[in-house]
């Protein structure tokens, strides 16, 4: 499972991939894995903090910031890749891009 999450994460993080790879079937995988994990999570800060719990309000709040989130990430990736491939040869500038979205982007919090 956490080889599909890190090619995926890897394969949406590429500034050649097209906008259509983020409608696929492993990222749908992915945005439930971590809506999964991300509700339990929620569940604990509500027990453990007495907060007022409203599962359908979070789920569907998360829903969308993880999908419009795949788009901006490679939205990002792109933009950034055209900075670079304005500066030097594209390949180098392909790999300069991943590597700056991918540092900001992986951390514990958004692995998918």
């Amino acid at each position: 499972m956490s080889s599909l999450l890190y090619n995926t994460f890897l394969e949406t993080t590429d500034p050649y991939s097209p906008y259509v790879r983020i409608i696929s079937l492993d990222v749908c995988y992915c945005i439930i894995v971590n809506i999964i994990l991300y509700y339990i999570a929620y569940l604990g800060f509500v027990y453990f903090f007495h907060l007022p719990k409203k599962p359908n309000v979070f789920l569907f709040v998360l829903l969308i910031v993880m999908i419009l989130g795949y788009f901006g990430r490679l939205a990002r990736t792109k933009g950034i890749y055209q900075v670079y491939s304005s500066k030097m040869e594209p390949e180098v500038a392909r790999e300069k891009a991943m590597e700056v979205i991918r540092k900001s982007y992986f951390t514990w919090y958004f692995l998918s």
